[in-house]
């Protein structure tokens, strides 16, 4: 089974006590339990790019972002994805459409989101868009 994360979901299981529900589901993945985590270069780049602001530094720290980019690009799939192949899915939100174009991409069956413009998607295909209660419900079984 192919998974795709959010960007948010990445970052928010840096910070374990804050959101267990999103740090559970990127240890299910370490874990090796199921499902083949999926992201994009770009992806990859926007979480270097938060790393690098001062509040996330202050409350994740630069080490856990180095590690987390290390086991994304180590163990992930990590694909390239063309602008052009980014289609108009979310109109209430177009930055999420890259997103789901991962997701489309590699032929996942769930994107994890808490993002209030995709979780009313709910589905699109054979894709699910899961939250991070739902996922970890589906995939720590």
């Amino acid at each position: 089974m192919r998974v795709v994360f959010d960007t948010q979901v990445y970052i928010r299981a840096l910070q374990p006590n804050a959101y267990p529900i999103e740090a559970a589901l990127l240890h299910l993945w370490l874990d090796k339990r199921g499902f083949e985590l999926c992201a994009s270069k770009t992806q990859i780049e926007e979480i270097r790019r938060v790393s690098r602001r001062k509040i996330a530094q202050a409350r994740i720290g630069k080490a856990k972002f180095r590690a987390l980019i290390k086991l994304l690009k180590a163990r992930a799939v990590v694909i390239t994805i063309p602008a052009k192949e980014v289609v108009e899915v979310v109109a209430a939100d177009p930055s999420d459409d890259f997103i789901v174009a991962i997701a489309m991409k590699v032929k996942a069956q769930i994107l994890v989101a808490d993002d209030k413009h995709l979780k009313p998607l709910r589905k699109i295909g054979r894709l699910q868009i899961l939250t991070p209660e739902e996922a970890l419900q589906k995939l720590g079984k």
